[in-house]
């Protein structure tokens, strides 16, 4: 069906970075909301002209805005592929440098899909996110957890993880969650 990337983490709670990513996100936008009303305080409480706070703040705001989105390409290229995972209608192929390692759908209890990263470009990720957290659940009780891209890195790169965990919990018999 298709192939995606797994990724190697170089932080030990990948959980946490995504947690602080996605707080960031949403701490931009109520900035980017809260913009115009301080730009609205400042110009009626100071008296300051048009022609000089205007291009102030478009100033300031710019080069934040630029700060902040290349931190975060910075951190989104620390990221780096390991190996790649397979679905197909038969199983998975998990392969990491040299080792590959063939899991049957009878095998696999439960196929777990988290958020890890937000994308910050929109051609980065369909579903809005750069990466996700994968967890394979065994009938044997162990667990395998990997970091994995958000866009398929087959024939079919339109395709999202996401769609991909979704069309294997309708045809396969495992337990799908996506968190």
């Amino acid at each position: 069906m298709s192939k995606y990337l797994i990724y190697r983490v170089d932080y030990p709670d990948p959980e946490l970075k995504g947690k602080q990513r996605r707080r960031l996100n949403i701490i931009i936008i109520i900035g980017v909301a809260i913009l115009p009303a301080l730009y609205l305080i400042v110009y009626e409480t100071f008296n300051i002209s048009f022609l000089i706070l205007y291009p102030a703040f478009l100033i300031v705001s710019l080069t934040v805005s630029f700060i902040i989105q290349h931190r975060l390409n910075k951190e989104n290229k620390k990221i780096i592929p390991i190996g790649e995972i397979e679905f197909t209608r038969t199983g998975i192929t998990k392969q990491i440098g040299d080792i590959i390692s063939k899991y049957k759908y009878d095998e696999v209890e439960s196929i777990e899909l988290k958020k890890h990263i937000p994308v910050i470009k929109m051609n980065e990720g369909k579903e809005g996110y750069f990466t996700y957290i994968l967890t394979i659940s065994f009938i044997d009780s162990r667990k395998e957890k990997m970091i994995l891209s958000s866009n398929s890195a087959g024939k079919f790169k339109s395709l999202d993880l996401s769609e991909t965990v979704r069309t294997l919990g309708k045809i396969t018999p495992v337990k799908t969650i996506i968190k």
